[in-house]
């Protein structure tokens, strides 16, 4: 959930979470944007607000096969609107851990790694 202090909007993360399975459709080919595994995306709910994600999708992913979602979000420093610092600097160990070829052998998942904005909190401190 991502507050503001003028308002909460609890259903973008939500939508963004279910609608990650339908990205599952896509190649296995994993996109690489600065050296980065992660595809580079942005949800837009109904009323026009954006929020900036990357997926890491299996490199050997079968459609026909069911995969978890592991669901990282970033501290304080991750927040803003460039859809990198979520899944760099310090909150990288946290993504790429999951991202490994041993843990891909080991539990091949999707990683969903959402973008707080710079102005608004994952919770109410």
């Amino acid at each position: 959930m991502i507050v503001s202090r003028a308002s909460t909007r609890p259903s973008m993360l939500l939508a963004i979470c279910v609608c990650a399975g339908s990205f599952g459709q896509a190649s296995a080919q994993v996109l690489k944007e600065d050296d980065l595994a992660f595809r580079k995306q942005v949800y837009a709910d109904k009323a026009g607000n954006k929020m900036p994600y990357r997926l890491f999708v299996p490199a050997n992913y079968d459609g026909s096969q069911k995969y978890p979602l592991i669901l990282w979000l970033h501290g304080a420093n991750g927040r803003g609107s460039d859809n990198r610092k979520q899944i760099s600097g310090v909150n990288e160990n946290g993504t790429h851990v999951w991202t490994t070829p041993a843990n891909q052998a080991q539990l091949p998942a999707f990683i969903l790694a959402p973008q707080c904005p710079a102005d608004r909190f994952w919770s109410e401190p």
